[in-house]
């Protein structure tokens, strides 16, 4: 290769690997932002559950985590007499 082609060939080179980067940069951020919105989806669902079971029973929520198809809700239920107890429930989504 000649020297006055070097820097054309260098700048088409840097060109393309930066598009690459770009395309590959997009595609990983549309899978990652497909996930995380699934992720929100459960959270919300788990949520949901929670603060229909929390009512129900007459408790404050501790903590809500996604396991799976099932929601972990832990509660705080306050008793006719004495402590407050807390329990968990595993329901389904």
């Amino acid at each position: 290769m000649s020297r006055s082609g070097e820097p054309c060939y260098k700048h088409i080179m840097k060109t393309r690997v930066s598009t690459i980067f770009v395309t590959l940069a997009l595609v990983a951020g549309l899978y990652g932002g497909s996930a995380l919105m699934s992720g929100h989806a459960e959270a919300a669902s788990c949520s949901a559950r929670a603060s229909s079971l929390a009512a129900s029973k007459g408790g404050r929520i501790l903590s809500v985590s996604a396991r799976g198809n099932k929601c972990v809700i832990r509660l705080l239920i306050k008793p006719r007499s004495g402590p407050p107890k807390r329990k968990t429930f595993v329901v389904s989504k």
